[in-house]
C-alpha cells in the first residue's frame, strides 16, 4: 500500500483477521513511493531487503510474525565509531546479560536446593 505522507520509508505490519480473509494477505507493507521512486536501484534493493527482513514464518505456531530490526543506533554515534566497533559492544553487552542470567538460574537452582 502506497502512503507518500508517511514519515518512513516503510512500515510492516500483521494484518487483522477481517483484512486478511477479504486479501489473503498476511502482512502489509506500507511504503512511502515518492521517496523510494528518488532512489537508485541498488538502494531500492536494500530498502526492500529491510521490509522483507521484518517478516518471519514461526513454524512452531503455524503463523506468520512480523520480527523488529535487531540493529538499531544513532547516526552520530554510528558515525563516530563505526557498524564494525558498535556490533562488538553490542555482542559483549548481550554475552554480559546472559551470564548475569546464567548467574542468577544458577543461585536459583543453589537456594532450591538446600531448601530440599
Amino acid at each position: 500500500i502506497v502512503n507518500n505522507t508517511a514519515k518512513d520509508i516503510f512500515k510492516v505490519s500483521k494484518t487483522n483477521d477481517l483484512f486478511k480473509h477479504r486479501s489473503g494477505d498476511d502482512v502489509l507493507i506500507v511504503l512511502n513511493e515518492q521517496i523510494f521512486d528518488q532512489l537508485t536501484d541498488d538502494q531500492k534493493s536494500i530498502i526492500a531487503d529491510e521490509a522483507l527482513a521484518e517478516i518471519s514464518y514461526d513454524t512452531q505456531n503455524d503463523k506468520v510474525t512480523i520480527v523488529k530490526p535487531s540493529f538499531v543506533a544513532h547516526d552520530g554515534v554510528l558515525d563516530k565509531y563505526g557498524y564494525d566497533v558498535l556490533k562488538v559492544v553490542r555482542e559483549a553487552v548481550k554475552t554480559l546479560y546472559q551470564v548475569e542470567k546464567q548467574k542468577e538460574d544458577e543461585a536459583k537452582a543453589a537456594k532450591t536446593k538446600m531448601k530440599r
